[in-house]
């Protein structure tokens, strides 16, 4: 009787482990789909910015002679950011935000209106440029798309899209 005893106690240790690890791998199962689920919620990847990343215009200064404007553009977010491209509007239209390039003094080149930080613009940080709308006559209304540089990515930051109306460039 000793023998049956032993090896039904045996047989139920191996059991119970048994039982275990398939707890521990349906816990496991249950976490990755939480996990993968969350990570839905909030996506990032390299074509993406975070949220907080966000840029204001802190100042800006009208040349009515030069038909100049000098944009001082301030980095209220916490990620640093590797520039941004500038568009205008000069009608009073609010739907027409963007449309027109607004490039630096003295650059012809397609890419005029790309502004790229070297080093990047830090979380508090300001910069100021200058930029030349003779061409246009008048700025109604300025457009500012910041954009990161991730692992060799330039993703724009859409959510951070900055559109303000400008009075005295006319």
């Amino acid at each position: 009787m000793n023998k049956r005893g032993k090896g039904k106690k045996a047989v139920s240790l191996v059991v119970s482990y048994v039982i275990l690890t398939g707890i521990v791998i349906a816990m496991s199962g249950i976490t990755y789909a939480w996990l993968k689920f969350r990570v839905k919620e909030f996506p990032l990847n390299g074509n993406e910015c975070p949220e907080d990343v966000s840029i204001i215009i802190s100042d800006y200064l009208c040349d009515q002679d030069l038909n100049n404007i000098t944009i001082t553009v301030e980095n209220r977010g916490r990620f640093n950011i590797s520039g941004y491209v500038t568009k205008i509007n000069n009608e009073s239209k609010p739907a027409l935000a963007g449309r027109y390039k607004l490039c630096k003094v003295g650059d012809d080149s397609n890419e005029c209106n790309q502004i790229i930080f070297l080093p990047a613009l830090s979380p508090n940080g300001k910069n100021s440029q200058e930029f030349d709308y003779a061409q246009y006559d008048n700025i109604k209304q300025i457009e500012i798309l910041p954009f990161r540089s991730d692992e060799g990515e330039v993703p724009f930051c859409s959510n951070a899209l900055l559109r303000q109306d400008i009075t005295g460039c006319e």
